[in-house]
């Protein structure tokens, strides 16, 4: 994946993730003064993440792929050093943050079962978080594994590249880490259509909620009234189709 293609993704993730992050502050928060000033510090948070990311991880990395084979070696370890460490303690953050999100929502999610009487997860419940955690482990590996091959593989140690170097590289960018990020997408894109099937399933409950209690809210004068009004048009309905039936039958096909 390109520089500017896998900085797109990585910003809508963490869009997607603080985004959680302030559901759960919200739902956490005691007052309001509190609720704003975890807003405040989030926001504060994901701006700094987005700012280490943009110049010291994908700024840095252009301006080493650019000066590689550089003259002075010295200069461009020293950038991917910086970078290394820059992009291990962001990740580390977005790690450490997702999870502690994950698992409060799973608890959530647990304790509203629990109270309808129902099982803590349901089937396709489990299956989503045993997902999650696949995808959450395959992530920590290759951001672990690509961070430091990245940085020998644009430093002094690898040059010139033998073929295995070349072949690795390969392997873990073009391969592993789109087949990674189609994974993501694909269970994101299950999740979508499954919410968006369980809220307009609860649209449709709550829509005949409300038209029972409407009609229960009626008179029983008014409930008579109205299906006499209902049974009479039902009457004039097959009285027209039944003349229309003896009308046929009196004209004789031509």
């Amino acid at each position: 994946m390109s520089t500017g293609g896998e900085l797109i993704a990585l910003v809508s993730l963490f869009i997607f993730l603080f985004q959680m992050k302030l559901i759960k502050d919200k739902l956490t928060s005691e007052s309001a003064k509190d609720y704003h000033l975890k807003l405040r510090s989030t926001k504060i948070q994901m701006a700094s993440l987005m700012l280490l990311y943009v110049f010291f991880v994908y700024g840095l990395e252009l301006i080493i792929k650019q000066r590689f084979p550089p003259i002075d070696w010295t200069f461009v370890d020293t950038l991917n050093i910086i970078r290394t460490i820059s992009k291990f303690f962001a990740d580390a953050y977005c790690f450490v943050a997702f999870m502690q999100v994950f698992r409060f929502f799973i608890n959530k999610k647990m304790d509203a079962n629990k109270i309808h009487g129902r099982p803590k997860l349901s089937s396709i419940n489990k299956f989503a978080v045993y997902y999650t955690l696949v995808q959450y482990f395959l992530q920590m590996i290759y951001k672990l594994f690509s961070i430091f091959f990245w940085s020998y593989y644009y430093s002094s140690l690898s040059c010139p590249h033998t073929y295995t170097a070349d072949l690795m590289n390969d392997i873990i960018f073009n391969l592993f880490q789109p087949t990674l990020n189609f994974m993501i997408c694909l269970g994101l894109a299950a999740l979508f259509y499954y919410q968006g099937k369980a809220v307009n399933q609860s649209r449709k409950k709550m829509n005949f909620k409300l038209i029972s209690q409407d009609h229960n809210r009626l008179s029983p004068a008014t409930r008579l009234s109205e299906f006499k009004s209902g049974s009479k048009k039902v009457s004039k309905v097959i009285s027209i189709n039944s003349k229309e039936k003896d009308m046929e039958g009196l004209n004789p096909p031509t």
